[in-house]
């Protein structure tokens, strides 16, 4: 019984030493300034009219982005809606605390909405693949640790989360997926199969093609893992999960633009600026992966 309670509290310093050097890391990192990409800024355009005026049209933001829509006579992302929509409340609770805005101080407001996007999902891909190690018994805790952290600090994790983008929460789904689905193999139950399922929908609330790859793997997974007299009841439950995920985004896009599609499809998607297209392809293919803003250089 000392044991396990020594081995508990163990366990819960060095999630607070793990989760503390990501805040610090992070706090470092984080950047100040919006990439020209069109991605980026374009989701920070929703944040400030979310957080600023309960708008999703972003004609009046500060920032401009080529990833745009016109409909409906106003200009949308071209982004699902629902991760810009949960960091604008965030910013929104912030601007009316007395936090800058991103008019009156754009490098103070970007650093803080990167730092706290960064924190928030290194820390989760963090604390849940340790929880995941802590549950076999064979290597040591410390080993756990740093396998776990190195999840973090030794993959484009880090580099990705210094910036806001949708690809973080959406590799943070896909390991919950697998954390449910791993427990689910020991222990079924219609619960789990539940989360398994709304855990693929996350997937899809934040990269739509994924969300559907998730989608049938977990379904396909929780039917193959289920005892007979449950397999159809667990694997409706999975279906269910992930359907009311899909409600809920279709909901919200409508909320935002009054379409029932994700705008890139129902308006159009954004377009393809000039330089974008380049005759040197052998020149653009080294600029774009290792050159200052390069792929496997840019951080």
């Amino acid at each position: 019984m000392k044991r396990e309670l020594t081995a508990v509290s163990k366990g819960r310093k060095y999630q607070l030493y793990g989760v503390a050097l990501i805040f610090i890391a992070t706090l470092f990192l984080a950047h100040s300034t919006v990439g020209v990409s069109g991605s980026e800024s374009s989701r920070f355009a929703v944040i400030q009219m979310v957080g600023e005026r309960g708008v999703f049209h972003i004609e009046e933001s500060v920032f401009k982005t080529v990833d745009k829509v016109v409909f409906n006579n106003h200009i949308y992302s071209d982004k699902p809606p629902f991760l810009p929509w949960s960091a604008g409340l965030i910013y929104g609770a912030a601007y009316r605390l007395g936090a800058s805005g991103f008019a009156e101080n754009k490098s103070a407001a970007v650093l803080r909405t990167n730092f706290i996007f960064g924190v928030i999902f290194n820390s989760a891909i963090f604390l849940l693949l340790f929880q995941m190690l802590r549950r076999s018994r064979r290597g040591s805790l410390k080993l756990k640790f740093i396998l776990s952290m190195s999840a973090v600090f030794c993959t484009w994790i880090l580099s990705y989360n210094t910036m806001f983008n949708n690809h973080t929460p959406a590799a943070f789904m896909m390991l919950l997926i697998l954390c449910l689905l791993e427990s689910y193999s020991r222990r079924p139950s219609a619960l789990k199969a539940l989360c398994a399922g709304l855990a693929a929908g996350g997937a899809g609330a934040f990269e739509l093609p994924l969300g559907g790859i998730a989608g049938v793997l977990t379904v396909a997974a929780i039917f193959a893992e289920s005892r007979r007299e449950f397999c159809i009841k667990n694997t409706l439950y999975a279906i269910g999960g992930g359907a009311m995920v899909l409600v809920g985004i279709t909901l919200l896009n409508f909320y935002a633009c009054g379409s029932w599609l994700p705008l890139y499809i129902a308006g159009g998607g954004s377009y393809t600026p000039p330089g974008m297209i380049r005759e040197d392809l052998g020149k653009y293919i080294v600029d774009t992966l290792f050159y200052t803003r390069g792929l496997f250089s840019y951080q």
